[in-house]
Order: structure tokens, then C-alpha cells, then sequence
């Protein structure tokens, strides 16, 4: 008799009330069986956190016995099955949508109990993940484990009235053991997905780091990030990061997600590039830090040619006057970032492409400062309004300027 016949009959008399003396025997002629087994035919997993991080088991007679009896019997009974033949066995959980249902099933004298419609979008947003277990796409991955916890909580709250009590609450029990462990389940799953994503993150920001100080080491020469003087060296160092990111870099107001000055990934905003210059200072010894500046809710003085970005055009216009603020690169800021050169006491703003002081007062223009929010739109007293305009190209808004 072989391993699966050998468990499908202890299955059978554990169902129809065989006597503890069977089962025993039974589970130990088992036994005996798996450790006559060459390595490869073992029903064992790593042990790990209660959980074996192969997604399948090894290949080999004993394997596919077990997941025929996960398929019949469901995984709560092969699991308490695989327990008691010794400390040495575990299972791991067959994640397909037909071994949830069968786990869940309740079953009454007569019948199955119907399947509800909250019970039915579980079943759906288990067979929704089963494709994506193994695929390297770890953001749908976690929104397929969401879309199973969002079933759940459906699930739960179906189960209870308006005043909270619970509706049939014997069935709700009997099921509630294969709901909280599909929880777990999702849990581990998501942790591990989390895992992969910080791995990925961490791997690819020390990827970036080896390109970032390889690209430095080309962009700075020796002679620059020896120069003794440190207020000369950041000078320095500020000319020639403008020289060679002004028309290259794409600004707007927002970040795109992972984007940095160096690896290309997007759009920038002034954190960002002012992050770069930090950066840069830094490989050269200087000690730098990225600083937002006192004033909030202002226009910028045109800013020309210097801006980091030669195709940009300004967010800020007139309508029916003359006064083309865009073209001449004016820009309204809620906040403004730039860097601080501590070793040499200089702040320089790599956005606007020029030096300044800690108040950033050489690009504020004075007139159009300590704008006030007003809903979507800014004010200044009674005669300046700044209205918001939704502005793709700005990966923002624009503002529309008007004066009484």
C-alpha cells in the first residue's frame, strides 16, 4: 500500500469513526514509509515562520499523495493529519481557489450550506491571486492580497445587523476557523511581498548609488573636489552641476516617484534637484544640507535663462494684459527648497540656477509675497488673485494672476 492510500485510509476512518488504535497504526506504518524515502520524496519543509517559503513541495510519490488529499479533504485536516505523524512534517498551503472552497465549506446534515455573495467574491479574489503567486509584478501582487482582505471584511460585516449582533451565528463559527486562517495566509503572503519590494528598493538604490559616484567622479575633477578653499570648491561645484543638468533636466512641480537627478526616471521638482547639489557637495567633502526657505505662498522674479530647465515655461500668467509671466519663467511657489554649502557658509538654488542667501530673497519678488490659501485659489488682500488651473504639462496647476 503506498503513502496516499496509506493517509486516504486513515482520512477514511477518521470520518466514519474508526477506532484510535487504527488511526495510530496507521499514521505509523506511514511514517515508517516517509523516512524509508530517498531526500527528494520528503513531505518536509524548511522551517521557517510556521510557513515554507517554497511555493511547492518537493517532487516525489509522498508530494503528490499529499496534494491529492489536500484536494479531497481540504488543508486544515491534512495539516492536523501531517502533525500528528511527527514534529518533522509540515504542508504548505495549496493557494488555489478549488483547496479555499473546499476549506470553507460548511456542511450540514443534509446539505451544504448555500454560498453566500460576500462568501463568493472571497472565493473570486483567492482565484485572482493564484496567477500572480509567483510573478515578479510585486504591486499587483499586493493589490490582489488587498482585494482578499477587502472580501474578508465584506465577509464579516454581512454576518452582523444593523445593532452589531451576528446573523446565524453557528454557521458563522463553523466557518470562521477557514477565514482566519485564509487571513494569515494573506498576512505572510503580503509580508513576504514586502520583503521582495524592500530588497528590490534597496538593491536598486545601491545600483543608483555606484552609478551616482561614478557619474561624480567624471563631473568633478580632482582638482576641483581638492580645492582648499571650501567656499571656492562649492562654487565650483555649482557651476559645473548647472553646466551640465541645465537643459537636460525636465522640471515640474511634482516628483515622479523614484526619479532623482541622476537616473532619468522623470520629472523633477526643487527638493529633488536640490537633493542632487547636496549630493554632489557631499562626494567633495563639503557638508550640505537641502533647506526650505521662510517665505511660502509667493511669485518668483523671471528667472530667464539661469532656471534649470530651458523648455520649461513659468505656472504663472495674466489674462488680457501684456504682462507674459510664463514666458519669462515666473513661477508661484507654496514652499521653495535649496542648499545650504555649511563648510563654506553659501546657499545655493539649483532650481532657479543661481546663488542666494537663506532667504532665498534674490529670486522673491517682492510685490507677490504672502499670498493667503482660499480654497483652491490664493488672495493677497483685496487686490491680487492667484485662481488654480489643472495643468497637465506642469504635472500640477497653473496659476492665473489678477490684479484690481
Amino acid at each position: 500500500m503506498n503513502q496516499y492510500n496509506l493517509l486516504k485510509g486513515h482520512a477514511r476512518s477518521s470520518m466514519f469513526g474508526a477506532n484510535r488504535t487504527t488511526k495510530v497504526s496507521l499514521m505509523s506504518r506511514f511514517v515508517r514509509q516517509q523516512t524509508k524515502l530517498k531526500p527528494t520524496e520528503q513531505v518536509q519543509a524548511p522551517r521557517t515562520s510556521g510557513r515554507s517559503t517554497s511555493p511547492d513541495f518537493e517532487e516525489g510519490p509522498a508530494s503528490d499523495s499529499i496534494l491529492a488529499l489536500q484536494r479531497l479533504h481540504g488543508n486544515q485536516f491534512v495539516q492536523g493529519l501531517m502533525n500528528r505523524a511527527g514534529p518533522g512534517l509540515q504542508i504548505q498551503r495549496f493557494k488555489d481557489r478549488a483547496t479555499w472552497v473546499t476549506d470553507s465549506t460548511v456542511t450540514g446534515i443534509r446539505s451544504e450550506y448555500i454560498r453566500s455573495a460576500e462568501l463568493l467574491a472571497i472565493d473570486d479574489a483567492v482565484g485572482a491571486y493564484e496567477p500572480l503567486r509567483h510573478s515578479g509584478d510585486l504591486q499587483a501582487r499586493e493589490l490582489a492580497l488587498n482585494a482578499i482582505d477587502t472580501a474578508v471584511q465584506q465577509w464579516r460585516f454581512s454576518k452582523r445587523d444593523v445593532t452589531g449582533k451576528a446573523k446565524k451565528p453557528s454557521m458563522t463559527k463553523k466557518r470562521s476557523p477557514a477565514i482566519q486562517a485564509l487571513v494569515t495566509e494573506v498576512r505572510q503572503e503580503r509580508d513576504a511581498v514586502i520583503a521582495l519590494q524592500n530588497q528590490a528598493r534597496n538593491e536598486r538604490t545601491q545600483q543608483e548609488a555606484e552609478q551616482r559616484d561614478q557619474f561624480l567622479e567624471t563631473l568633478i575633477p580632482e582638482a576641483v573636489r581638492t580645492l582648499p578653499d571650501k567656499g571656492e570648491r562649492a562654487r565650483a561645484i555649482f557651476d559645473l552641476y548647472m553646466q551640465h543638468f541645465r537643459g537636460t533636466a525636465s522640471y515640474s512641480l511634482k516628483t515622479v516617484p523614484e526619479a532623482s537627478m541622476f537616473n532619468g526616471a522623470g520629472t523633477i521638482a526643487c527638493a529633488t534637484i536640490s537633493g542632487g547639489l547636496r549630493d554632489v557637495f557631499r562626494y567633495a567633502g563639503l557638508t550640505s544640507a537641502v533647506i526650505q526657505i521662510p517665505a511660502r505662498y509667493f511669485i518668483t522674479k523671471p528667472l530667464g535663462n539661469s532656471f534649470m530647465d530651458s523648455a520649461a515655461v513659468g505656472n504663472v500668467f495674466m489674462k488680457g494684459t501684456d504682462k507674459d509671466f510664463a514666458a519669462v519663467k515666473r513661477f508661484f511657489f507654496s514652499g521653495h527648497w535649496i542648499v545650504e554649502a555649511k563648510d563654506a557658509g553659501l546657499f545655493f538654488d539649483p532650481t532657479s540656477g543661481v546663488p542666494v542667501s537663506a532667504d532665498g530673497s534674490e529670486i522673491i519678488d517682492p510685490k507677490y509675497t504672502d499670498f493667503v490659501p482660499d480654497g483652491m485659489n490664493y488672495k493677497k488682500g483685496e487686490t491680487l488673485t492667484l485662481t488654480t488651473h489643472l495643468d497637465a504639462a506642469q504635472s500640477g496647476s497653473a496659476y492665473e494672476l489678477s490684479e484690481k
